[in-house]
């Protein structure tokens, strides 16, 4: 199997400082994660980063013990669980940091499968061809009442982050990779500004090296006030016996 995976992030214009965070490993399975701090002030970019190398820290330790591939999807719920518990204990240890949040949406290649996990109102897609498919659906207030207006102000209000107390409900689902696939993993700092069209269309004409940077430059010239953070993966070839 071969998938070349890239990433890059962007304070934006407006903000002091960068809340997100990114992950991409290629060993043993590729893998990547976005994660957005919504907490703010209060430290949003500490719950960033330690959820997604929580993730991977519990994720690995599954690798090597009972991972097998009808069991994807229940074990990365099972992990999300486990780091949403780890986050929110850590938010109530100091009160600096009390409070803290993020969103996390992590992709894994394995036996010729994409599985993905997603929490918050992050964004992973597949462009397959002249096709955009859109795997992940915004952990919102106003998704969940169905307000299609994407500047309401429940279009910002989150209904599943990583670090709150209540139960946390975990979106997974897998999807056959073909040769050719681009996968696009971004915080919402990308998609308030680029549509899913203009996605599309610059990852097409674009190597997998500079996708990153050209979607992020697309957003910072429409404004850009957000941290923006993509991460990217081509599949240029999957083996017969994976």
């Amino acid at each position: 199997m071969i998938v070349k995976l890239n990433g890059s992030s962007h304070p934006g214009y407006q903000r002091k400082k960068n809340e997100d965070f990114y992950v991409i490993e290629d060993n043993p399975y590729p893998l990547m994660m976005v994660a957005d701090g919504v907490s703010g002030e209060r430290k949003g970019e500490v719950a960033s980063e330690l959820a997604s190398q929580a993730i991977i820290a519990h994720l690995y330790n599954y690798l090597k013990t009972d991972f097998s591939r009808n069991k994807v999807n229940f074990l990365l719920k099972e992990i999300f669980d486990k780091v949403n518990l780890l986050v929110y204990k850590a938010g109530k240890g100091s009160p600096d940091f009390q409070g803290m949040c993020t969103t996390l949406t992590l992709s894994l290649i394995y036996n010729k499968k994409l599985f993905v996990a997603h929490v918050g109102d992050s964004q992973a897609f597949i462009i397959r061809k002249s096709r955009i498919i859109t795997l992940t659906k915004p952990h919102t207030l106003a998704h969940f009442m169905k307000i299609k207006t994407e500047d309401h102000p429940f279009s910002h209000v989150l209904t599943q982050v990583i670090g709150q107390k209540k139960p946390l409900l975990v979106e997974a689902r897998s999807v056959v990779l073909n040769n050719e696939d681009i996968i696009v993993l971004c915080t919402d700092g990308l998609g308030k500004y680029v549509s899913t069209r203009e996605i599309k269309k610059i990852a097409i004409s674009s190597d997998v090296h500079d996708l990153p940077e050209m979607l992020i430059g697309a957003a910072l010239a429409k404004g850009g006030h957000d941290n923006i953070t993509v991460a990217v993966g081509f599949v240029e070839e999957l083996e017969a016996n994976e």
